[in-house]
């Protein structure tokens, strides 16, 4: 349920929480909060009871405001980050499956959803920015490659076990990494199974900076004040001519992965995986 809250009229409308005031945004059926100030969207994953899990709603919001905002001339940027400890702990796969008797149907619309943010941040013509505040996990990862700005706190960490729960690499990663990371590097992280330290993270290249963690509030201080001295009309020409080359290719892997991905979601060892990463979530 969304509520609204005027500061100023204390208006209440069901579906949203709203203060106005400050232009944010609390979407509890999605589980962002989102924000416009001097052309800067914010948005930040809330779920903190499931680590902030990104489900089919918090994908679609996501989409859908990437995509709106792409071709809004007031918003310059947009900066992802998450609330309490964790950055993100990726995909709510559990949760997306319970809300369907049809295993088929519940893996479309969950693949389908996902889909839609990934490839809402690969056509997105302005800054992208994210900030990592803690543990980012699976898609909280791999959409870090399709970022212009990756900065991490000195806690996070970045894992994707992927081969662990018998899923498939995700979000161009598959081709992105190797060339962001190094071949052994990615292979570490991505095949492996490796957890990478913010230091870590920011020595394979993946990382532009790391924040130290009593600096977060003057950091994006900074970061907004930065961005609001860019010429954007140059930045989105520069940002064309340097993905232009790759675009084809990456969505074309984008595609593969998903096609993949489809395929493992359905598989029985991944299935196996999922009973017994539930069973041990019960037994806590």
């Amino acid at each position: 349920m969304l509520m609204s809250v005027d500061s100023t009229r204390f208006k209440v409308q069901v579906n949203a929480i709203k203060i106005t005031s400050s232009n944010v945004i609390l979407d509890m059926d999605s589980g962002i909060v989102e924000s416009l100030k001097d052309g800067v969207r914010n948005i930040q994953f809330n779920n903190p009871k499931r680590k902030n899990a990104i489900s089919t709603s918090t994908y679609l919001k996501v989409a859908e405001i990437l995509n709106e905002d792409a071709s809004n001339d007031e918003v310059v940027a947009t900066i992802f980050t998450g609330t309490g400890e964790y950055f993100t702990s990726g995909n709510d796969i559990s949760g997306g499956l319970k809300k369907f008797d049809d295993l088929d149907a519940a893996i479309a619309n969950s693949v389908s959803a996902y889909e839609a943010m990934a490839e809402a941040l690969i056509q997105y013509p302005k800054l992208l920015v994210v900030l990592v505040n803690g543990p980012a996990i699976g898609v909280g990862v791999t959409m870090c490659g399709l970022c212009d700005l990756v900065y991490a706190t000195e806690n996070a960490t970045f894992s994707t076990p992927f081969v662990k729960l018998g899923l498939t690499i995700e979000a161009g990663a598959s081709v992105l990494f190797p060339k962001i990371m190094g071949r052994t590097k990615a292979n570490e992280m991505l095949l492996f199974g490796k957890t990478f330290t913010a230091q870590e993270a920011f020595q394979a290249n993946l990382v532009s900076r790391v924040i130290p963690q009593g600096d977060i509030g003057s950091f994006v201080e900074d970061l907004h004040k930065k961005i609001g001295k860019l010429n954007m009309v140059g930045f989105v020409n520069n940002k064309n001519l340097m993905k232009d080359s790759i675009q084809k290719d990456l969505l074309d892997t984008f595609y593969r992965e998903g096609n993949y991905l489809r395929k493992a979601l359905k598989s029985e060892n991944f299935m196996n995986n999922m009973l017994l990463f539930m069973n041990r979530k019960s037994k806590l």
